[in-house]
This record gives structure tokens, C-alpha cells and sequence, in this order.
């Protein structure tokens, strides 16, 4: 049962608030103001988008219809809610009968109107369309500015007040552990890892302003943490715990953590963080110096519990929330069993402090009195669709001590399977919704191997059987998967004692698996050559960032360099013939695609025009990644000559889920994708204000 509430423009699946961006929402109420009734595509443009807007209407249009079927299950090819009606424009089908209170339709969507019901509303008028977004929701951040700086305690609001915040115009939001977000504790600002031009830094907005600014000197900075004065940023990059002073100045290096980490700054001056080896939390002064063991081994995420002089951490032997004191002076208390990590917000107006941690995507809170350790009364879901990183346990959500909660959107959500033509088109969905992540076709298209589940795991699906078969067991992640060139093998990723390393096993005996050669640091695996002789892989090098490695299968099997350039250079491909390797780097200060020769890459061409990632090299000589505004582009090649030798690239269609991995059919026809189950915008972060008045439904 789905049930949509004009007023609040709130739509519900069984109770559960389902979220769907605001144009996609906004046309589905059009739809549903005359439902039956054909809405031409230029009736939708005058109401959806000004005359003075700059939009590729098409393109807009067309995302949004697909975004509105992803929430509603719906099909193109077989409606039951939205028809296409081909070269004029749509209608709302499923059958409706009015109500006093509402309209019910058939399949079950449930309408209903607030007392005196409200138009759908016009949009302001701007030059571009990211600009009057971004203004429209600073001006509505201004409008209740009191809410987020400090204030006297006084009557909360009945419901919260739920906020979409953008970043700003050209910068993209780096989700999980490889970007992060955080709110200051008095609510008054967030910072979050963005990207523009090929350049990840932080950015830092007052909740007051129109404007988000970035913060020179955090070149490459992951998961930000801000200081209790909310005067400073802790922040991590190139293998170093550092500091930055929001006055001015360049970041202070605090200490050495070569795994991603966001620490966590307590109220006497220490800095908190994880090593990611497999060690306890660490203890450092906030200024700098020797570092201490602040807890048991295998600690992740640790969250200083203000006025407590404690510490929430994630156990990750035990898969348990645990909570510690800073000064180690006593026992830890594990308090439950859980799949990420946990934070603690503090008493605020009649509510007691509480445990905040994710089931699934839904962020629950119960009572939690840090003094005793002990958790009382009930868990509430407070929130839906907040992201989190499987594999390492991040969860990306803070809280201020005044009732504001902010959450991003993570790497890791609910998708489904879904066949795209080159044109964009849909041709099918396959399987259900399920916790999704990487992807790779069998060299025959009749299988892939994916990422699924909670704790990811690798899992081999059958399209003529439409079968699902799991083919790791390991309680560790596993990940990052190609096949050998017959289908017989495999080889992936794996967390193995707190190192991510190379694993191959059959791919039906269910033989265990075995380790093959690596560094000392993370190896993740992209590619089996053709001729079956060599993989080729990405170790995560703090010293020389990302580097590109060959790993021979036959000889004496020893790993050599193959791009250690000092820039990141990720996502290598094999050419078909195997004299040609694409990869991506950010040597121009950009992430471009590039083609090299090999064995030895002497000579290189970038391909890309305006930013790239994610190559796949397709057996009809065709190169497809994605560009940097997330279209899927085409870039045909010529084999045979000793020239490398290309055309222009080619846009095809927008990915439906932009940074997340896709594989192309052997004849580059189709495309497997992963369409989000939610519709929801993964540029985007979302503030709460008064997240409190979810524990009181």
C-alpha cells in the first residue's frame, strides 16, 4: 500500500516513508491532479520547468518518470501507474475513486489532501537549474536559522522539519569512507567532502548563509570531524590525522593512520581515531604527539560521548557497539550487536540523550544513560535512507547538540538490476531489491558476479535461471570480483585479518578459496587479462596514493609495479588483444581516462574530454565510462595498428546511479546497471531539525 499525502508531500509504502526527490514529486501530483487524463510533454514543461529555466528538459523529464517508477515497482513496458503515450506526453492509469478524505487507487496508492488543499507550487525563476535549488533551500535554511544556532530551551515543533541540501553548483559529494560530512556540535555548520574540477577538498557551510565555502589546504581530505568550539576540522588525508583552524592557517599533522578513519575530539583536548590494522583506538593530543591505546583491538569509528569522558567504538571482532573510557581506565561495556557504527546525542529539551545506529538504512534511537552504560525503554526509527559504507562499518550521520541531525548519502543502498539499451532505454528489470554493490558480466553475458546482501557478500546470478547462487562464505567482505576468460574462475577483493587482499576459487566446485600474492597494503582487483596470464590491481599506497600492479598467474608469480606515478591511478582495463590497458588518473588535476601500452606503459593518450572514471573495455573493441556529470559515454577504438587509435567519445545516457559500478554485454548492446529502489538523489545531504519529534509518534 502506498500512500502519498499532498500536504506534507510525503509518500508512504506500509507505513515506511519512501523518499522521492522533489520534481519527481512534484509530477507525480500533477499526474494525480487529473488522473486518466493524457498530461502533454509541454503542459509538463510549463508547470515543472519556467521558460527562464536552463534545463535539458528531455533528459529531466524523462529521469523523473523513471525515478517515479522506481519508487512505485512500475514498468514502462507494462504500467501500472504511469503510461507512456509515445511522442506526447504521459497519464496516471490505475483507477481511482474519490473519497471524502482522499483519493484510493487501484493498485493500492492512497491520496490524501490536507483541510484546505494546496496547489502544486511554482518554482522561482533561474538561470540555471542547480542555482534556484540551491537558493531555494538556503532561503528556506535562513527562513529557520533560529532553529540551528544556539538557542534557550523552549516548546519543540509537533513534527521535524526535514531539509534537501545540494552542494553547490559543479561539486559532487564524495559518499562513504572516501568522503564523509559532519555537523557542529551547536548546529550551526556543516562541513563535507566535495568534488569540483578533478579537486576533492572540504567545504563548509553555516547553516545561516547562502553560500558553502571550500577549505584550502585540505587537498584529498576524508571523513571531517569538527572540534566541541566548533573553531576547528579534524579530518584525514595522505595516511595523516590532521587539524585545520577555521580562522586561518594551514592543517596541522596530528598523527599517522594509513586506513580510513574520522576521529572523534573530546572535550579535554585528545583526538580519537583507529588505525584500521586491527589495533585499539588510538589517543592523541589535538596539538600533536606520541599517540596511546584507548581501547581492546579491532576498534572502529570511535565517538567521544560528551561530559562523560567516555567513548562509543565498533567492535569489529565481534560485530558489537561497545563503550570505553578515553582515559582507559576501566572495563569497556558492550552494549549490542550491530552492522555499523554508533553515536551518542546528548539530552536536549525533555528528552534524555540517546544511542543513534543504523538497521538496515533506518537510523533508530533509544535511551541511553552513559553514566551506568545502560539502554532503556524502546528503539525508534528516525530516520530513512541513511548511508552507510558496508564494509567498513561508516556510517555517514552526525548529530548537534540541539536537535539537528545530518546524514549523507553513502555507497552503500538498496538497488535493483536493470538491462539499459545505448539510448537510455529500459529493456528490463531483473531480480528484486537487495543491498547491491559491484558488478561484473561472465565473458558470455549469461552470468554476473555481484556484491549482495548485509554483510556483502559475492554472489553468482543466472539470467536464463534466474538464479541467484552464493560463492563466498567468508564473514569478512568480499568484493571487487572478475572472472577468469573461460568462466571458470574467479578472483576478487577480500578483508582477510584487517588487510584487503587477492583470493581466486572455482566458480561452482565451492572449493575454499586461496590467497594469491600481494603488498602489505590493500589490493582491490580490477581485471583478468583475455589471454588468462595476469590480473591487474590497485594497491592503496599512502606513500605513492593509488598505484597499478600486474600480477602474473604463471612463473614465479611475484607482483610488479606497473603505474606508480605519485598521482591516483585506479580502474584499469584490458584491452581484448591485451596490448592496451585503460585506467583513470588525476595527474591533470581531474579524474580523465587514459589508454596506455603495455606490458610496459610507455606511452599514454586520455581519451576523455571533461573528466572520466569507471572504464569498462567491451569485447567489440569499444571503451564506455562514465563522465564526471555522470553520463555514460562511448569511445570506439581501432585495433590491429602499432598507433593507438580512437574517435571522439560519445554521450549515451545518464547513469541512473552516478559513481556506482556497471558492466557492458559482450556485443555493447546492453548495459547492466543498478538503479536505485528509493529514487532518491545521491548528490544531496539531508538536515533534520527537531529529529526529536519522531519519538513522539
Amino acid at each position: 500500500m502506498f500512500k502519498l499525502e499532498f500536504g506534507s508531500r510525503q509518500l508512504f509504502e506500509g507505513g515506511r516513508e519512501v523518499h522521492l526527490q522533489e520534481q519527481p514529486m512534484r509530477l507525480l501530483m500533477l499526474l494525480l491532479d487529473r488522473p486518466g487524463d493524457l498530461h502533454t510533454r509541454e503542459e509538463l514543461r510549463k508547470q515543472l520547468w519556467p521558460d527562464d529555466t536552463f534545463v535539458e528538459f528531455d533528459d529531466g523529464l524523462n529521469t523523473a518518470i523513471q525515478k517515479i517508477r522506481q519508487v512505485l515497482g512500475d514498468e514502462a513496458r507494462n504500467p501500472r501507474f504511469v503510461e507512456t503515450v509515445p511522442r506526447q506526453g504521459y497519464r496516471f492509469i490505475a483507477p481511482v475513486h474519490f473519497e471524502a478524505n482522499g483519493v484510493i487507487t487501484a493498485p493500492p496508492l492512497e491520496v490524501t489532501y490536507p483541510a484546505q488543499p494546496e496547489p502544486v507550487p511554482e518554482l522561482p525563476a533561474s538561470p540555471r537549474r542547480i542555482d534556484w535549488r540551491w537558493a531555494a533551500l538556503t532561503a528556506l535554511l535562513g527562513f529557520g536559522a533560529a532553529w540551528f544556532l544556539p538557542r534557550a530551551p523552549q516548546a519543540t515543533a509537533s513534527r521535524a522539519l526535514r531539509l534537501s541540501i545540494p552542494p553547490p553548483p559543479g561539486v559532487e559529494l564524495r559518499a562513504g569512507i572516501r568522503g564523509g560530512s559532519a555537523i557542529s556540535r551547536d548546529g550551526s555548520a556543516i562541513v563535507f567532502a566535495g568534488t569540483r574540477d578533478g579537486k576533492h577538498l572540504l567545504w563548509v557551510r553555516q547553516l545561516n548563509s547562502l553560500d558553502a565555502r571550500p577549505l584550502a589546504g585540505t587537498e584529498d581530505a576524508i571523513l571531517p570531524f569538527w572540534s566541541p568550539d566548533g573553531k576547528s576540522i579534524g579530518f584525514q588525508s595522505a595516511g595523516k590525522i590532521r587539524r585545520i583552524d577555521l580562522a586561518g592557517g594551514p592543517p596541522i599533522e596530528v598523527a599517522t593512520a594509513t586506513r580510513p578513519t574520522r576521529g572523534g575530539w573530546t572535550d579535554d583536548g585528545f583526538i580519537l581515531f583507529a588505525t584500521g590494522t586491527g589495533g585499539p583506538i588510538q589517543r592523541v593530543k589535538a596539538s600533536g604527539g606520541p599517540a596511546s591505546a584507548a581501547s581492546i583491538a579491532g576498534a572502529l569509528w570511535p565517538h567521544p560521548v560528551a561530559g562523560s569522558g567516555r567513548f562509543l567504538y565498533f567492535n569489529n571482532t565481534v560485530r558489537r557497539i561497545e563503550l570505553a573510557t578515553v582515559s582507559g581506565s576501566a572495563q569497556p561495556a558492550s552494549l549490542f550487536a550491530a552492522d555499523a557504527a554508533a553515536i551518542y546525542a546528548p539530552a536536549y529539551h525533555e528528552h534524555p540523550g540517546h544511542l543513534l545506529w543504523l538497521k538496515g538504512t533506518a537510523l533508530m534511537a533509544q535511551p541511553f544513560d552513559a553514566t551506568r552504560a545502560t539502554l532503556t525503554g524502546d528503539a525508534v526509527a528516525v530516520a530513512e535512507g541513511v548511508g552507510f559504507a558496508d564494509r567498513s562499518r561508516y556510517a555517514d550521520v552526525s548529530v548537534s547538540e540541539n536537535g539537528v541531525l545530518l546524514y549523507g548519502p553513502g555507497n552503500t543502498i538498496p538497488s535493483r538490476l536493470v538491462w539499459m539499451r545505448r539510448d537510455g532505454s529500459i529493456a528490463e528489470y531483473v531480480g528484486e531489491t537487495d543491498w547491491l554493490r559491484s558488478l561484473r558480466l561472465s565473458p558470455d553475458g549469461k552470468r554476473a558476479l555481484i556484491e549482495r546482501g548485509l554483510p556483502q557478500a559475492l554472489w553468482i546470478f543466472d539470467f536464463e535461471r534466474t538464479l541467484f547462487t552464493r560463492v563466498t562464505f567468508e564473514p569478512a567482505w568480499s568484493g571487487w570480483p572478475v572472472w577468469s576468460p573461460d568462466g571458470a574462475e574467479i578472483a576478487y577483493s577480500g578483508e582477510r585479518d584487517a588487510r584487503v587482499g587477492i583470493y581466486t576459487r572455482n566458480a561452482k566446485a565451492g572449493r575454499p578459496e586461496s590467497k594469491l600474492a600481494g603488498s602489505s597494503f590493500d589490493d582491490f582487483l580490477y581485471d583478468w587479462s583475455r589471454d588468462g596470464q595476469r590480473l591487474i590491481y590497485c594497491e592503496v599506497n599512502p606513500h605513492t596514493k593509488l598505484d597499478l600492479w600486474i600480477l602474473p598467474l604463471t612463473g614465479d608469480r611475484t607482483p610488479r609495479p606497473f603505474l606508480t606515478k605519485g598521482y591516483n591511478e585506479d580502474w584499469p582495463q584490458f584491452s581484448p588483444d591485451g596490448r592496451w590497458v585503460v585506467y583513470v588518473s588525476d595527474e591533470s588535476g581531474r579524474n580523465e581516462v587514459y589508454v596506455t601500452t603495455f606490458p610496459k606503459a610507455d606511452a599514454k593518450w586520455q581519451i576523455s574530454i571533461d573528466g572520466g572514471t569507471m572504464p569498462r573495455w567491451a569485447a567489440n573493441n569499444e571503451i564506455f565510462f562514465e563522465s564526471a556529470t555522470g553520463n555514460i559515454m562511448a569511445v570506439q577504438t581501432r585495433p590491429g595498428g602499432w598507433q593507438f587509435e580512437w574517435s571522439p567519445p560519445r554521450r549515451l545516457f545518464p547513469n541512473p546511479t552516478p559513481g556506482r559500478g556497471y558492466d557492458v554485454s559482450p556485443r555493447g548492446d546492453r548495459f547492466l546497471m543498478m538503479a536505485p529502489a528509493d529514487g532518491r538523489n545521491r548528490n544531496e545531504l539531508t538536515v533534520v531539525v527537531d529529529w526529536q519529534a519522531a519519538l513522539r509518534r
